[in-house]
């Protein structure tokens, strides 16, 4: 892929926003998979904080956002500047607070945008089989009892240009991310009041839309 949409990639995933790019074959064993309950829909709001260096103050953002699984995801910012992404089936859709939409040019089109919602997908629900098509992945110390963690090195070349490893921490759900970049920036996001339900219906379809 280009620069442009290696750029979009880091971008979507850092904000953070995730069919599948061929990747390199892992050969390390996956490990058994975490106690993360499977769900058709997944609900949580989410805080960000994005550290730069030389800046004291990390960038601060909160929204929610929703999963619909094998068929897409909505991620809405509400503060401090709201806008909603949109990742359907191999579509990819950017919308401000006025309800205006634009979409990534041909070279960040559908194969990115289904690259972008299976990463994603993976990351959210823990799937260390899914992870292991881009990652290495390694266990870590858990924060607490009752808890797991997981460190991500990317093993794809797309990814490992833009990220140096992705922590992920949970319990019965996915609690906290941290990405941290090629060039330095940390990404931590905590997530909260996740709700889950067994099958999708016309409501979160329709956030979709």
């Amino acid at each position: 892929m280009s620069r442009r949409a290696s750029a979009l990639l880091a971008a979507l995933l850092l904000c953070p926003l995730a069919g599948a790019a061929a990747s390199p074959p892992v050969t390390e064993p996956v490990a058994s998979a975490l106690p993360v309950s499977p769900a058709a829909v997944l609900r949580a709001g989410f805080v960000q904080e994005r550290r730069l260096p030389g800046f004291r103050q990390p960038l601060r953002s909160e929204g929610e956002l929703l999963l619909v699984r094998g068929e897409g995801l909505r991620w809405e910012v509400r503060a401090p500047f709201p806008s909603t992404t949109i990742l359907q089936r191999g579509r990819l859709r950017l919308r401000d607070a006025e309800g205006r939409e634009q979409a990534p040019g041909a070279e960040a089109g559908a194969g990115l945008a289904r690259l972008l919602q299976s990463l994603l997908e993976a990351l959210l629900s823990a799937d260390r089989k899914a992870l292991a098509e881009h990652f290495v992945v390694e266990e870590a110390p858990a924060p607490r009892e009752g808890a797991w963690a997981l460190v991500l090195t990317p093993s794809d070349p797309l990814l490992a240009a833009a990220f140096r490893r992705i922590a992920v921490e949970g319990a019965a759900q996915v609690e906290r991310l941290r990405l941290e970049e090629r060039e330095g920036a940390e990404v931590r996001l905590r997530f909260h009041d996740t709700r889950t339900l067994p099958v999708a219906g016309d409501a979160e379809r329709r956030a979709l839309d």
